[in-house]
């Protein structure tokens, strides 16, 4: 059975963008803030990305009947990565408070996606115990079409101890809900209504209000 219901992530529709500028050019090989909680992670040896990478967060048609719920936003990524090596990575990711988060549960992501061709999109699970060592684990995978689709993966988010005898709990240390989009260059991929929740079963998307999305930053400092 299932105990979901409350997004564990916040920001999961995109309401709020305080960071990089939407649509500005990305070519730095450091990790971005984007949308609020979520950050383009680019972790590279070899990999460098062209002029023509962005990060944009889009508006949706008024009379769109593709998703349910009337959101307002989504968020585009489009990567141009050339000169990538093994151990390199591109992930977009949402980052909650607390390595904890989830430990020994079972956890469901769901959402909408919609990319320039069809791809297969692995999603990673990661328990940064300081804010930069951890372990990171499979969450699923997801499919990609040039249509609005909708996915939900369950998974096991192992307990705290899993790659770690005694791991360092502290600092800005947090749990990352990723998508890998390291061997998907050259393409657009559309973002809407992220869910991540406890239980098996993925429940509908919540519109939340902007200013209940805003205190939730201020309570999570």
């Amino acid at each position: 059975l299932s105990d979901g219901g409350e997004n564990v992530l916040i920001n999961g529709g995109f309401d709020i963008w305080q960071r990089y500028p939407t649509g500005a050019t990305i070519e730095s090989v450091d990790s971005i803030y984007t949308a609020d909680r979520w950050v383009r992670n680019l972790a590279a040896t070899g990999a460098t990305l062209s002029a023509a990478t962005y990060l944009r967060r889009l508006e949706f048609d008024v009379d769109q009947i593709e998703i349910k719920g009337s959101p307002q936003y989504y968020l585009r990524s489009y990567n141009v990565i050339t000169g990538a090596v093994t151990g390199d990575h591109l992930h977009l990711e949402n980052r909650i408070e607390d390595s904890r988060t989830l430990a020994n549960e079972t956890a469901t992501v769901s959402g909408y996606i919609r990319s320039s061709s069809a791809k297969t999109i692995p999603i990673r699970i990661k328990q940064m115990w300081n804010g930069i060592t951890g372990s990171e684990y499979s969450g699923g995978t997801l499919t990609s079409s040039t249509s609005w689709g909708r996915f939900e993966s369950t998974f096991t988010v192992p307990g705290i101890t899993g790659a770690s005898a005694n791991p360092d709990i502290s600092g800005d240390h947090y749990l990352a809900l990723a998508f890998d989009l390291t061997d998907l260059s050259s393409t657009y991929h559309d973002f809407a209504q992220i869910k991540l929740e406890h239980g098996d079963r993925a429940t509908s998307f919540m519109r939340v209000n902007a200013d209940d999305e805003l205190l939730k930053f201020i309570n999570n400092q």
